[in-house]
């Protein structure tokens, strides 16, 4: 009995895949065909480092830099079942990362001082920074004397570049809001009491009544009149403010006289008005 065999099994060309596993780390991945064998030939910028046999189904080169060219042609050698070479040729993309870190809006409302710092992650020479529309460009990656407002900042190394943008909120201005603890009742009355609460600000206020020389939230046995008050929080940014204290006007008595019409008549009159 003779038994014919007219071709030898074969397999297809072998898929490569890649997956990013990390900075300058790119992992090639083909057909799994374990166990057999396999051809592998790494180009890294032309520059080929021969073939190779090996039994695994991947390939992670290390430490790439960004543009760096690499080519991987992949064959499965083992008999009887031999594929054509597979190739897949790429560049390592630019892996830098640029982001904001201390982002501080002014100290005091209307003040230009609020600040940014930009941190880069996966750098492969020390970045310059370029704050747009300012002319800054070093390798300083902090920035100060900002006003509130929108900014870009492009950051660049040897192979990559990246951009940031973020903005400097306002910062919230002191409030006060005034709550009332006494009135004065009568004109000339003294007794009125006033309390005053800030907000906004950057806290730990401080009350001052210069005109008083009183050092305090409140204000007690008052006389209608105006009151300075300034406020101030722990970074001195301050607000001044006239608080008003009321009393009801004096009393005050018109007469309307009007006389008898003859000596002796009884037909007169007053008319009291207040």
């Amino acid at each position: 009995t003779t038994l014919t065999i007219d071709s030898l099994p074969t397999f297809p060309p072998l898929q490569i895949d890649t997956l990013n596993v990390g900075p300058g780390r790119i992992l090639f991945k083909w057909t799994d065909y374990a166990p057999l064998t396999y051809n592998i030939n790494v180009s890294i910028n032309n520059s080929s480092s021969g073939n190779n046999i090996i039994k695994t189904n991947e390939y992670l080169p290390q430490n790439l830099t960004p543009g760096t060219q690499v080519s991987i042609q992949v064959s499965l050698i083992d008999p009887p079942c031999p594929t054509l070479p597979s190739t897949i040729d790429l560049a390592i993309p630019c892996f830098m990362v640029a982001d904001t870190s201390d982002l501080l809006p002014p100290t005091c409302p209307g003040s230009g001082d609020g600040s940014v710092t930009i941190i880069t992650q996966f750098a492969t020479s020390t970045p310059i920074f370029e704050l747009e529309g300012s002319g800054i460009k070093n390798n300083q990656s902090f920035f100060d004397s900002l006003v509130p407002g929108k900014y870009r900042v492009f950051v660049s190394d040897m192979s990559c570049s990246d951009t940031v943008d973020f903005e400097i909120p306002e910062k919230a201005p002191i409030e006060i809001s005034l709550t009332t603890l006494a009135e004065n009742s009568c004109f000339g009355d003294a007794v009125a009491g006033i309390k005053a609460t800030a907000i906004g600000g950057n806290g730990g206020y401080l009350y001052n009544w210069p005109s008083e020389g009183i050092q305090g939230d409140s204000l007690i046995n008052m006389a209608a009149g105006s009151y300075l008050l300034e406020v101030s929080d722990t970074l001195g940014c301050a607000l001044d403010t006239l608080v008003v204290i009321t009393a009801p006007d004096s009393l005050y008595l018109s007469a309307i006289i009007t006389p008898p019409q003859c000596f002796g008549g009884s037909d007169g009159g007053i008319q009291i008005d207040s």
